[in-house]
């Protein structure tokens, strides 16, 4: 079985399919036929902390494994004319001039 991997923010959906195949072979076994997945969450795309992945056997194949993934937050960085910070979740007080480095997909 792959594993997942982590991914950075970027606004754009990253749900992980595993690929799962018979023990000891390369034949990939069918998702819902020969085994099942389940996830921690059902936002793969605004998702702060780590999504679990549990893949259970069904029909001919038993047993359950646990896959962990994150999606990172990316970096934000506000810049005025006479300051910069990255992002903390607290307000850059100056006035004269921003820009922001690190917005995805359009972000405002």
């Amino acid at each position: 079985m792959d594993q997942p991997s982590n991914v950075e923010y970027d606004g754009l959906p990253h749900q992980w399919e595993p690929a799962v195949t018979k023990a000891g072979s390369q034949d990939t076994l069918t998702k819902d036929v020969d085994y099942t997945v389940e996830y921690s969450t059902t936002d793969f795309t605004n998702v702060t902390g780590e999504i679990v992945v549990t893949i259970t056997g069904a029909g001919n194949y038993a047993g359950e494994i646990t896959r962990r993934y994150q999606i990172t937050p990316a970096p934000l960085t506000v810049k005025t004319g006479s300051a910069s910070k990255v992002y903390d979740g607290t307000p850059l007080t100056k006035t004269d001039g921003y820009t922001f480095k690190g917005l995805k997909n359009g972000e405002t």
